[in-house]
């Protein structure tokens, strides 16, 4: 993956990103993996081999702004031995900061942000994918990988479905996804414990007891 810190002239009046830059970004970030795999421009148009772009599509969901950090990750969509297909997923890095941000705001606690930011990238280091990019199934091999691998009860599996929840909802209120996939992960179910009730003759003893003075008495 090849990271980017946007910088100031890059963006327009409105304080974005302007979308023509992005064009370029993909550019850096190619040049990046060739680079990485040992296979630079250079050595191509060394050997007379020349590499055209014949079109680009790019789907523009969320802006980023000044001092933003973008992450692109690169992967090999189509390749027949001659025409290269190249895909890219940008995310800006600092959505998890961001978010753990509006939950100091919210008044959490040190040890809950601290259990939120280390559940979440949890969740995204198993994933390997960015958050925006994440579907319902994503999280449900998560939640099953995470249970199987600490034992977790069923409450502590829930706990971290709703922690996940907290922040999908964020994403999707800050409208940086347009579909919650925690929409499709139901509440899991705890099989709670009831209370064995008085009789009535514990209730008359208890209700003798107090009258007299005595307290409550424990057998």
């Amino acid at each position: 993956q090849y990271e980017r810190l946007i910088n100031y002239y890059e963006t327009d009046k409105m304080g974005i990103v302007h979308h023509s830059n992005y064009i370029r970004f993909l550019e850096e970030a190619r040049c990046y993996m060739q680079d990485k795999s040992k296979m630079p421009y250079s050595i191509f148009e060394k050997k007379g081999v020349m590499i055209p772009v014949l079109g680009v599509n790019v789907k523009y969901k969320h802006p980023v702004t000044f001092d933003d950090v973008i992450i692109i990750k690169l992967f090999v969509k189509d390749f027949n031995g001659v025409r290269l297909t190249v895909g890219y997923e940008i995310t800006n890095k600092k959505l998890l900061t961001l978010y753990i941000k509006s939950k100091k705001v919210g008044g959490c606690s040190e040890k809950t942000i601290y259990y939120y930011e280390s559940s979440l990238n949890h969740l995204k280091k198993r994933a390997a994918k960015s958050f925006i990019n994440l579907t319902h199934a994503d999280i449900r091999d998560f939640l099953v990988f995470y249970q199987g691998l600490n034992n977790a009860s069923k409450v502590t599996i829930d706990n971290m479905r709703r922690i996940i929840s907290s922040f999908f909802s964020w994403l999707e209120l800050e409208e940086y996804i347009i579909i919650n996939p925690m929409r499709k992960i139901p509440h899991i179910k705890v099989e709670k414990k009831v209370k064995k009730a008085f009789t009535d003759k514990e209730i008359e003893i208890l209700r003798t007891d107090l009258e007299n003075g005595e307290g409550i008495k424990h057998s």
